[in-house]
């Protein structure tokens, strides 16, 4: 092995993107980040998308940047967000720009799909917790649509990314496995399913695991951006299963929360839990790097803030997140208690957008008068104040951080000393430090 490996992991968010230059040098890895950007989806004839040409162009000027450093890469890796795709046609053109999870096209489709498939057999099949923008119901809003039936091939967002850069197509396990088209034992699609929902079999690669070597840096790309042509590699591209993979837990039996846009909190185990309970419980196995299985749950994250901020910088009220943090701190506790719930409710009610960009301070404050009588309750004043906004968002009180999901389901994490904490409402939390335990009183997942 040489003395020094330089390799570069590209970090996509649903929010921002990063590039990071890894440094290994007698078992000491360094990071230093290279190239920061921000990912911002625009409405494009009526769909939400994902910008990709852009997203690319921050790619390469990611790699002019370590040219300009003088080093050279052994090798690069790409991870994002997980269920959105691209679909190519046969001479591997994008058909359209990649349309975003929270775009209304899902509307629908999860109730849809229950009429052709049960619910419980979806589940067993494929392990997955049903959200209504899971690249399933994402595939059946478009089974009518042209882009679909000229489509030849699929491509999940970062084996997109890595096709733009190699020209290689491929399917990494840890991004397919977010579809609810995977199979978590065999490791490979669910035909059953994919069958069952007369989806085209032809769009659908051959998953490869992760750490396989899909390509090479195209010539031209390394000509214009000024590297050499190195390896591109099938990393966990799930952002979470690569945030897992570097846990530095010292046991093999671990809790973890990873939070971001969305912050999912769970264990990782050798075998995924497909029973009814699990199902019931609306936790997800997604996979994980070196054979494993992540049973997790999504719950609300930095979303809200994070459009807020978007929101405000559109107005020329430029603040970064470090400033909101200390407003936050200065803040009175609770001032604010934002039930994340409504943005949910509003998302899968229908008419009105949740979960699409807006005025997010302005939205806040009106919600009130939209909420659903059984929300209304918890729900208090949201002052338009940034300080007093992230304090709503951010300000965690004794040690607690509390979400409420989708209409009453409600989700704690939350680390207490010698005893159980909680929740009548699904009884999940966290016990003790050092005594960590995903525990669900009334589905037995148990202590990890």
């Amino acid at each position: 092995m040489k003395g020094t490996i330089h390799v570069l992991g590209y970090d996509f968010g649903a929010s921002s993107g990063r590039a990071m230059l890894g440094e290994l040098t007698n078992g000491k890895l360094t990071l230093t980040e290279v190239h920061r950007f921000s990912n911002d989806p625009v409405i494009l004839n009526g769909r939400f998308v994902w910008d990709v040409p852009r997203l690319f162009f921050e790619m390469k000027q990611a790699l002019v940047k370590v040219a300009k450093m003088g080093v050279k890469l052994d090798g690069i890796g790409v991870d994002t967000w997980g269920v959105d795709f691209g679909l190519l046609d046969k001479n591997g053109n994008l058909v359209a720009l990649p349309v975003h999870y929270r775009d209304h096209m899902t509307d629908g489709m999860m109730e849809k799909a229950f009429e052709i498939v049960p619910k419980k057999e979806i589940f067993a099949k494929t392990g997955l917790a049903f959200l209504q923008f899971n690249t399933l119901y994402q595939l059946l809003a478009l089974k009518d649509d042209p882009a679909l039936q000229i489509a030849e091939k699929l491509a999940f967002m970062p084996d997109l990314l890595m096709y733009l850069l190699t020209g290689e197509l491929g399917t990494e396990y840890t991004i397919a496995s977010t579809s609810q088209l995977v199979d978590p034992v065999a490791r490979d699609w669910s035909w059953d399913i994919i069958r069952a929902f007369g989806l085209p079999e032809r769009l659908f690669t051959p998953i490869q695991p992760a750490g396989s070597v899909r390509g090479t840096l195209l010539p031209e790309i390394a000509e214009e951006t000024g590297v050499k042509q190195v390896p591109v590699i099938a990393v966990g591209t799930h952002d979470t299963a690569s945030a897992v993979a570097a846990v530095p837990a010292q046991e093999a039996r671990f809790a973890y929360i990873s939070s971001g846009t969305w912050s999912l909190l769970g264990a990782e185990g050798s075998t995924p839990l497909c029973e009814k309970g699990v199902m019931d419980a609306n936790y997800t196995n997604e996979g994980g790097v070196c054979g494993k299985t992540r049973l997790l749950q999504n719950i609300m994250g930095l979303w809200i803030i994070q459009e807020c901020k978007r929101e405000w910088d559109r107005k020329g009220e430029v603040v970064d997140f470090g400033e909101l943090v200390k407003m936050a701190e200065q803040a009175p506790a609770f001032r604010s208690i934002i039930d994340v719930a409504l943005f949910a409710h509003r998302r899968y009610a229908g008419p009105h957008p949740g979960l699409l960009p807006g005025d997010q301070p302005a939205g806040s404050a009106d919600e009130g008068r939209i909420q659903p009588p059984d929300l209304r309750e918890p729900c208090a004043e949201v002052p338009p104040v940034r300080g007093a906004a992230g304090a709503g968002f951010a300000r965690p009180q004794g040690g607690c951080v509390a979400y409420r999901g989708r209409g009453q389901q409600k989700c704690h994490a939350q680390p207490v000393h010698g005893q159980r904490a909680a929740h009548p409402g699904d009884r999940r939390a966290f016990r003790g430090y050092g005594d960590w335990q995903l525990a669900d009183a009334g589905h037995g997942l148990g202590r990890v």
